[in-house]
């Protein structure tokens, strides 16, 4: 649960993080220029779109601007990076609590592979 929770936290910090908000204002004027309306890439991916039919061609056009005005923005790249620091800072607030974590995991691990040798 820690793990999940520090993904999660990290996560949400990137995503209000300054750097972020503007490489999505830059792709959102993208998707704008293409005559999409999205103000952030969540909202391009949850257009009510019918995942049991194949996909119509406003889909497909939708996911080849979003893929373009990506690249265009560098939003993967920046949002990696500052998602990554924000991971690495509530890894090293935390590093107690995973590695006694990280013990019980190997003690476990341990016990499994002792059982499956028997």
């Amino acid at each position: 649960a820690l793990i999940d929770s520090l993904n999660q936290e990290a996560s949400t910090y990137a995503e209000k993080d300054a750097r972020v908000q503007a490489a999505w204002t830059t792709w959102s004027s993208c998707m704008a220029a293409h005559g999409f309306h999205h103000d952030s890439p969540w909202r391009a991916n949850d257009a009510g779109w019918n995942m049991a039919q194949p996909p119509s061609a406003i889909e497909l056009e939708t996911a080849s601007t979003d893929s373009r005005c990506r690249a265009d923005s560098n939003l993967v790249g920046i949002w990696y990076a500052v998602e990554t620091g924000y991971q690495s800072e509530l890894i090293a607030m935390n590093k107690d609590t995973l590695a006694q974590l990280d013990s019980r995991l190997d003690a476990i691990r341990k016990r499994a592979q002792n059982a499956t040798t028997l």
